[in-house]
């Protein structure tokens, strides 16, 4: 054994881990196999250099794990070296005995493979930019629909229209009135609430689109194509629709006053509850009264009739039997009522504004009160009293 460690901090006191642990003798120490020789001959070790057993106990451990780290590292490195090199040994061999034109096909072959890899890896990464690059085309779309809606002339919107329509983008409550719009291809379209008041509409795809209460009022339709068409509640007074493709659409609640249907091809047509008038143009083999639709003249009959939301502005229904039909959200505007029968009529949120309902029957101040506008309305003297006018 060596001589022990002095305390007063002169002699031969090691300055360093290395010194320390051969004056210990730690390395002699980690060769003892029997754990309980190796425990005694460490509280010797301890004794005579006077240290505490703990300290001595935890320096051979430290110097344990070095050792044991030292020789995993050693032997790490070299099993990876020899793995590389058996690794280039077999490449070395397999090209030795391929010309340079194998060598070439197996390096583009294994480049072939290293595409298909990052291929796989980016393909969320696309997926995301695709999306990214989507919603700004949409959006560049939209500011050239709406920056043109106080616009006669198209300005592009065709393009954007049909681009939004391909991108299966809803155009609900699209504002295109008086739009020139000929041609637009807008298939499967989902136009509801649409406004498409006096728009350019000729020879325009619009087949299987969903119109349902739009306003097309005054829009030429002339040989546009509404085959399948849903345009339920669809406002086509005073529209134009002369060589238009109508087959299997439905047209039932529509209003069709003063419509131009006379040269339409008309096949499996749902008329249900839609509206028209003498000024009407049907082809010559429809009979709308057949599809139960409503007629609006003088005197008629609506009895029960179901004319929800329909625009019945500046209509001649005086005298007409209008008990228990269902008026709620009617445009009554300036519309003649003058002896009607309201029995029973329910006038829930109906627009009155200068509306004739003098000599009218069978209303009451609750079914007036329900309406809109009801003061501008125009009663009989007895009646205003009833309402508080």
């Amino acid at each position: 054994m060596s001589e022990s460690v002095p305390q007063d901090g002169t002699g031969d006191k090691p300055d360093t881990k290395v010194e320390l642990t051969q004056v210990l003798e730690l390395d002699k120490l980690s060769e003892e196999n029997d754990p309980i020789c190796r425990e005694y001959q460490l509280i010797q070790i301890a004794k005579q250099h006077d240290l505490p057993v703990d300290s001595v106990r935890q320096m051979f451990k430290d110097y344990s794990r070095q050792q044991m780290e030292k020789k995993w590292l050693s032997s790490r490195w070299r099993s990876l070296l020899w793995r590389c090199e058996l690794f280039i040994e077999s490449v070395n061999c397999c090209f030795s005995e391929m010309d340079l034109f194998q060598v070439l096909e197996y390096l583009s072959r294994l480049s072939i493979l290293i595409g298909v890899i990052i291929f796989i890896i980016e393909i969320p990464e696309r997926a995301e930019q695709r999306d990214l690059d989507q919603k700004r085309l949409n959006y560049q779309a939209w500011q050239i629909v709406t920056s043109n809606e106080t616009k006669t002339p198209s300005g592009g919107r065709i393009d954007a229209l049909e681009y939004l329509n391909k991108a299966e983008q809803a155009l609900v409550g699209l504002n295109a009135a008086k739009a020139h719009l000929p041609g637009v291809k807008l298939p499967n379209s989902r136009l509801a609430k649409a406004n498409l008041s006096e728009t350019d509409l000729v020879e325009a795809d619009l087949s299987e689109a969903t119109l349902t209460r739009a306003n097309l009022q005054g829009a030429n339709l002339n040989d546009a194509d509404l085959r399948g068409a849903f345009m339920y509640g669809v406002n086509l007074r005073n529209a134009h629709l002369e060589e238009t493709k109508l087959e299997n659409a439905n047209l039932s609640g529509a209003n069709l006053l003063n419509t131009d249907l006379g040269t339409a091809i008309f096949k499996k047509i749902d008329l249900t509850y839609a509206v028209y008038d003498a000024k009407t143009r049907f082809p010559p083999n429809v009979n709308p009264k057949q599809q139960e639709a409503y007629a609006i003249a003088p005197g008629v009959d609506l009895t029960d009739a179901n004319l929800i939301a329909t625009d019945l502005s500046l209509v001649d229904l005086s005298n007409a039997n209008l008990s228990k039909a269902v008026l709620e959200g009617v445009n009554l505007t300036n519309a003649n009522l003058r002896g009607a029968n309201l029995t029973g009529a329910n006038l829930k949120d109906a627009n009155l504004t200068g509306i004739d309902l003098r000599d009218a029957t069978g209303i009451t101040p609750e079914q007036i009160l329900a309406a809109k506008n009801w003061k501008q309305a125009i009663y009989d003297d007895t009646f205003r009293k009833r309402i508080g006018l």
